[in-house]
């Protein structure tokens, strides 16, 4: 219940400090060397290629109608990838951070259950981008809009007289 809260809370930031930096630069980019200024936006060509985040969860002990006649133990195990299926990012080293977010103090449902044993690992989870996700940057940055929005991109600025490509990072 905890993470896409969070996860929403992460995206806003970013979203943020993107929208920051832009209103920053924007002193920079008019006038006569307003060229010289550009902002690429990586955010949204990454969106969808985000890091994979496989989490594994086992309930290794769940005891059904705890303190009753009727106890039984068993377990349970699942695993969701609740990240990108493309992801643009290097894995890295796997987590595996108890699951705090599941001790409860006494009986979660009723009839009587208690998750008395439980593990969570997280695989995939990168830091750095990979070959495909610097190849979109790459090309963000060549087909920058500049000072004439729509009509200028970087790399005729720079003297390159490719066409413009509108399916950047796609």
């Amino acid at each position: 219940m905890q993470l896409p809260p969070a996860l929403t809370t992460f995206d806003k930031v970013f979203k943020k400090l993107n929208q920051t930096l832009k209103d920053a630069m924007s002193p920079f980019q008019q006038g006569p060397n307003g060229w010289r200024w550009v902002y690429v936006d990586a955010y949204t060509p990454f969106l969808g290629h985000e890091m994979k985040m496989e989490v594994t969860l086992k309930d290794d002990d769940v005891c059904h109608l705890c303190h009753t006649q009727y106890e039984y133990h068993d377990q349970h195990q699942g695993t969701k990838n609740i990240g990108s299926d493309e992801p643009w990012f290097i894995e890295g080293s796997d987590g595996t951070k108890e699951p705090d977010y599941l001790k409860t103090p006494g009986p979660i449902i009723a009839p009587p259950v208690e998750i008395q044993r439980v593990s969570q690992t997280t695989k995939g989870m990168g830091v750095w981008v990979n070959a495909d996700g610097m190849q979109c940057i790459g090309d963000a940055i060549w087909d920058a809009d500049t000072i004439h929005p729509g009509q200028t991109p970087l790399k005729w600025i720079l003297g390159y007289g490719e066409e413009r490509n509108d399916n950047v990072c796609k």
